[in-house]
């Protein structure tokens, strides 16, 4: 007589969970609009995947942009998940080439870095906060050059480590309105290679949260039927 296996977990209070839908599902979003000059508060998670990203003109959200696919500013209604860490993503190059770009990349992000206040919350609470450089990525480039045609590129750094757990890890569910948002307390950002949003020159700055999530398998229905 064989056993059978249940993906059934029953709480001693009789709640119960299909283990199934949990797993490593990171949700990410794109902080768009990030110019010289720029002094207005930026929003990411307020958006999903075929909206208007706000601030545009007329950018469609992709793949690229965000993971959010149910309701902007959440999950889907019977979703949740236990956030265990946020990373921030900061771009690869610059956002418009100038003289030198090596040169420009750095002294840009030091500017962003350093006069960008980020903050994560939850129906309007803080639950995060600080520079970018509080929150810093698993992935992207490394790499090392001398000359600007002899350099050599890879993406074994950062690596998985460089992600900081949160003290707490922050739950989320289907109830919860989440947004992320970057502010300049110090006045406009000085950007030496940037062109417009218009243009599609200006830098993008993809948010992570971290940690384990519940899909939905199905069809399911957020606020005004996304």
């Amino acid at each position: 007589m064989s056993a059978s296996i249940s993906n059934i977990v029953r709480l001693p209070s009789g709640v119960e969970y299909d283990i199934d839908r949990y797993g490593d599902y990171p949700l990410y979003s794109t902080f768009h609009g990030i110019v010289n000059g720029v002094q207005v508060k930026l929003q990411c998670f307020n958006y999903i995947k075929g909206d208007t990203i706000p601030g545009t003109v007329g950018a469609i959200a992709t793949e690229l942009d965000t993971n959010l696919d149910k309701i902007s500013k959440g999950v889907g209604y019977t979703e949740e998940m236990l956030i265990y860490g946020i990373a921030i993503q900061l771009p690869h190059r610059v956002a418009k080439a100038g003289e030198n770009p090596d040169i420009g990349l750095l002294s840009d992000l030091v500017e962003i870095i350093d006069k960008t206040y980020f903050h994560f919350d939850i129906q309007n609470k803080i639950y995060a906060e600080g520079t970018l450089d509080c929150f810093p990525f698993f992935g992207g480039l490394w790499g090392f050059t001398t000359l600007n045609q002899q350099e050599y590129m890879n993406n074994g750094m950062p690596q998985s480590a460089s992600a900081k757990p949160l003290a707490l890890p922050i739950h989320i569910t289907g109830k919860s309105t989440f947004q992320a948002l970057l502010e300049f307390p110090n006045g406009a950002l000085a950007l030496t290679n940037v062109g417009t949003v218009a243009d599609n020159q200006d830098y993008k700055i993809r948010v992570w949260l971290l940690g384990i999530r519940s899909r939905y398998e199905g069809a399911t229905k957020g606020v005004g039927g996304k």
